[in-house]
């Protein structure tokens, strides 16, 4: 897998040793001379490593969850406070229409 940028590309390399073993390698390259800059590889069954994967990857989820949760809560209330807005503080519809295009 190579991904270039404006004057570096990164080369993921999957050899079948590196599936046996588990590492994966990275490694920088310079477009302009096309020589490696940096390697770095990960060991991907570490378990301290797979243990702060998994709870990264549950706090990411968990965000979004209730994110999203949060997000469709408001959006769905904004119907039932819309009426109260132009009747006790005196919004028009069209300021209505601008408060619901933020959501």
């Amino acid at each position: 897998l190579e991904c270039a940028a404006d004057d570096l590309k990164i080369q993921i390399e999957n050899s079948p040793a590196s599936k046996d073993s588990g590492l994966a390698a990275a490694s920088l390259v310079s477009l302009a001379s096309d020589q490696p800059a940096e390697v770095s590889t990960v060991d991907l069954k570490d378990p301290a490593l797979v243990r702060k994967y998994n709870m990264w990857r549950i706090r990411v989820f968990m965000g979004l969850f209730f994110g999203y949760i949060a997000s469709h809560f408001t959006r769905s209330s904004f119907t039932y406070v819309a009426p109260v807005l132009r009747k006790e503080v005196g919004v028009t519809m069209e300021q209505i229409g601008v408060i619901a295009s933020i959501f």
